[in-house]
């Protein structure tokens, strides 16, 4: 019966180290029998099907073993819409949101110009950040590129999902590989975590989420650096780069901008925890870069 199995799954998952064991237990319950949690407190008597409680406990498991529970349940809600998420593409986060606020920011004052405003979504993963534009701001339009084809995959079922797919365009390749076009924001949530850094993330992250999208290098800028070098050939005149960092990279960053005569204005925000998270840097040189 249900309050059984929840109590056997909550003992075992708070025994493998799960942090909240008891509302893991319910969200993985709740996913299998497909009602919402709230159910149990009314029928806690309620029988499983063999089926079911293998089906369970299967997840159970592989929960305790670390695997992240947006996987395991297939979904993840970011920006108050639910995302497809497997194990091709970083789980969404909170702090990412903030990265969708800048971006709408941006893209609405080009609006309020009168001109059509366009963004391109760098490294996309499961289009969060461009779906989540895209639903919040119909007029507008973007491009997704990723390298890697299953995010791509996927990040066009969340498109569809939402009915933002006619405005978004994809691109397959590296950056701006396959772009040559100029829009008013190009935004990314790009990898930042040194390779130095991979002990101290929590064993969800380093052993289940796709490291191409985490770790960047000895110092973790490697594809910001990039980016900064190359975004404002993609970029309209007073156009922006808006990134989302890593915790201990924000002064690096700056300087990254400041070394870059092409770039006028840099305001890196911090998130709820105080925490340097979301550059924002106005181009205002646009052009091709600079022949050494």
């Amino acid at each position: 019966m249900i309050a059984r199995v929840l109590a056997e799954a909550t003992d075992y998952m708070a025994c493998e180290g799960v942090g909240e064991s008891r509302l893991d237990a319910e969200v993985l319950l709740a996913h299998v029998l497909g009602v919402a949690r709230s159910s149990f407190y009314v029928n806690p008597e309620q029988p499983l099907t063999p089926e079911q409680e293998s089906r369970y406990w299967d997840l159970v498991r592989r929960r305790g073993a670390g695997e992240p529970l947006a996987y395991l349940c297939g979904e993840k809600e970011f920006y108050s819409l639910p995302f497809l998420v497997d194990r091709s593409v970083l789980i969404p986060r909170p702090e990412t949101e903030q990265v969708v606020e800048a971006a709408l920011e941006s893209l609405r004052r080009v609006a309020g110009g009168g001109r059509v405003p366009a963004f391109f979504d760098v490294g996309t993963g499961s289009g969060a950040i461009a779906v989540a534009v895209l639903f919040n701001l119909p007029g507008c339009r973007g491009w997704a590129g990723d390298v890697s084809a299953a995010a791509l995959r996927l990040a066009r079922r969340n498109a569809e999902r939402h009915g933002v797919a006619d405005r978004l365009t994809w691109i397959a390749g590296d950056l701006f590989g396959g772009f040559g076009g100029r829009v008013d924001v190009v935004v990314s949530n790009p990898p930042y975590v040194s390779d130095g850094e991979s002990a101290m993330l929590p064993r969800d992250v380093r052993n289940f989420e796709p490291p191409e999208a985490l770790f960047a290098g000895p110092d973790g800028l490697t594809i910001i650096r990039r980016l900064t070098e190359q975004s404002p050939s993609h970029l309209a005149p007073d156009g922006r780069l808006i990134l989302e960092i890593g915790y201990s990279k924000g002064a690096a960053v700056r300087r990254l901008f400041e070394l870059d005569a092409r770039w006028a204005d840099v305001e890196i925000r911090d998130d709820l925890a105080g925490i340097p998270r979301v550059v924002i840097a106005r181009v205002g040189q646009v052009g091709n870069l600079p022949k050494e």
